[in-house]
């Protein structure tokens, strides 16, 4: 679980540079690094399916909505 917490954390940090390249994608991160993207979430899991092996997944977007974390 603590790895997760650090890829979380990764993502937020680096949100920036992920958001150029991938505006409008899912990404599959693991060991702070995207390992997968996809169009939609099925496409990604399709994708992560083959791969055996644990990462988390997040939404990159420039659309904010009310509930995020402004800080």
């Amino acid at each position: 679980m603590g790895k997760d917490i650090e890829d979380f954390k990764w993502i937020k940090e680096n949100y920036k540079e992920l958001l150029k390249k991938y505006n409008k994608m899912w990404i599959a991160v693991k060991d702070k690094k995207v390992i997968e993207s996809g169009k939609s979430l099925d496409e990604l899991k399709r994708k992560m399916e083959k791969k055996k092996i644990d990462y988390i997944f997040e939404y990159i977007t420039d659309v904010q909505f009310p509930s995020w974390d402004k800080g």
